[in-house]
């Protein structure tokens, strides 16, 4: 049985320097080889001469089974591909990813899909395959999602492997050396990393983001961690590490549990970025993690005002984030940070009077601002739940043709959805500026164009 999963191109990037390797499909690969499924493969469509020739791509490959992850800003294009191979070659097609379990529906009736796996689905997609080779078909799967008559069912659901219990990502199924993965720091400069995922999902949820869709959260054993990060080092050498995680500091405990074992097997000599959360964070545990090499930690911030946090159940308030910043910086990390233009009750007024702590930090914090963003609705937030236009959106459109925000409905409230463009510019025009002015490194240096695809150092939570 040949199983052939799929990456598609959301923005077209010239080259896969531009990306991260897609560790998510990358795992579930190793667990259907682990189990006996040793003829697959993995096509990253992310850059134009792959995704210009992905019917012939395909056609080489014949698959079996063809499995798609899907974000929300790349589902027009998992669906056309989708629906080639659906339609040309008649095979079974699932999807999985961020928008496939937030909205199964909209997948299901445009995406071209037999089924949908929702979350980490590891163990279900193990179940499918079995269930195909033996000669049945991907309704009786368990914890498939299909429609029936119309109407959505969901098969039973089935119990997921224990993070710990799950092989390292197959990575010799991509072109690992050809991804450029790197931390963008304006203290160290950038530096070329691999890719770790130590921990998945998240404890949060935040009304506007999708991660809430994988729900808890759960920390691999350090050693297995570590054992991986040393595999990695030896095979594809690089001086950095950026950890995949959504949310790497939930634990204190377990951070400071994998930075001691970090720095027993001497892999505190390679720098790091992680991504962090500003209400959880303490010196201790920052300083294990500097102790550990980790010199770049992103936070979601998304407002420096306490009644916008609370209207997006940030769970967090302007006293933890002003504190954690100076924490993290005390250290010796650099403290970055993401904000939202257009939450629910925002005014231009409100937005632009955060720049001026925001400005403070970069003077006296080596504080990196990340991007301000406009207020997206992805699927499976509570902002998408909380109002029926945002299910009647067609996930098929492309709202710009450029790529930079695909088909994402954008929130508006006191502001109209294009001037949260505007503003989104604007600042971080206006905050790149004084980076550069305080920061030689970042002055001197060319920087990439940024896409929507482009996830160095963003934060999600």
């Amino acid at each position: 049985m040949r199983i052939l999963f799929i990456q598609p191109a959301g923005y077209h990037g010239e080259s896969i320097h531009h990306y991260m390797p897609p560790l998510g499909i990358a795992t579930l690969a190793a667990v259907l080889r682990e189990n006996g499924f040793e003829d697959v493969h993995i096509i990253d469509f992310r850059t134009r001469e792959l995704w210009e020739n992905r019917e012939n791509l395909i056609r080489d490959i014949n698959p079996d089974l063809v499995c798609i992850t899907c974000m929300t800003t790349n589902f027009p294009n998992a669906a056309r591909v989708a629906s080639f191979c659906k339609n040309e070659l008649s095979v079974p097609v699932v999807f999985g990813g961020p928008h496939a379990s937030g909205d199964p529906e909209s997948v299901l009736n445009f995406g071209h899909a037999d089924a949908v796996l929702e979350g980490y689905s590891e163990k279900a997609l193990l179940r499918l395959c079995e269930i195909l080779r033996d000669g049945g078909s991907v309704s009786r799967a368990p914890g498939a999602v299909r429609l029936d008559s119309g109407s959505i069912r969901r098969n039973e659901p089935v119990e997921n492997f224990h993070i710990d219990e799950l092989p390292p990502p197959a990575r010799d199924l991509l072109p690992i050396k050809d991804y450029t993965t790197y931390i963008d720091s304006p203290v160290h400069g950038r530096i070329d990393a691999n890719t770790v995922a130590a921990s998945r999902g998240c404890a949060y949820r935040c009304a506007f983001c999708i991660s809430s869709v994988f729900r808890k959260w759960m920390g691999r054993r350090p050693d297995l961690v570590c054992d991986e990060i040393e595999q990695l080092v030896e095979k594809y050498p690089q001086p950095g590490l950026f950890f995949y995680d959504l949310l790497f500091t939930v634990s204190p405990a377990w951070v400071r549990s994998l930075c001691d074992e970090m720095v027993r097997r001497g892999l505190d000599r390679l720098k790091w970025y992680a991504m962090g959360r500003l209400n959880v964070v303490d010196s201790d545990t920052l300083n294990s993690m500097s102790r550990a090499g980790c010199v770049l930690i992103s936070y979601g911030v998304e407002s420096l005002h306490d009644r916008f946090l609370r209207a997006i159940n940030k769970d967090q308030t302007y006293e933890q984030i002003e504190n954690g910043i100076r924490l993290t910086y005390e250290a010796g990390i650099t403290p970055m940070a993401h904000f939202i233009v257009g939450l629910p009750g925002q005014s231009e007024d409100d937005i632009f009077s955060q720049l001026e702590t925001v400005e403070r930090w970069i003077k006296n914090y080596h504080f990196y601002p990340g991007d301000f963003y406009p207020m997206m609705i992805f699927p499976g937030t509570r902002l998408f739940d909380s109002e029926t236009k945002w299910h009647q959106h067609n996930w098929i459109d492309t709202v710009s043709p450029d790529f930079i925000f695909p088909n994402v409905p954008i929130y508006s409230d006191l502001i109209p959805a294009e001037r949260e463009l505007e503003l989104s510019e604007e600042l971080n025009s206006r905050c790149r500026a004084l980076l550069a002015e305080t920061s030689n490194i970042y002055n001197t240096r060319v920087r990439p164009r940024k896409t929507n695809s482009d996830t160095r150092g963003k934060g999600t939570t």
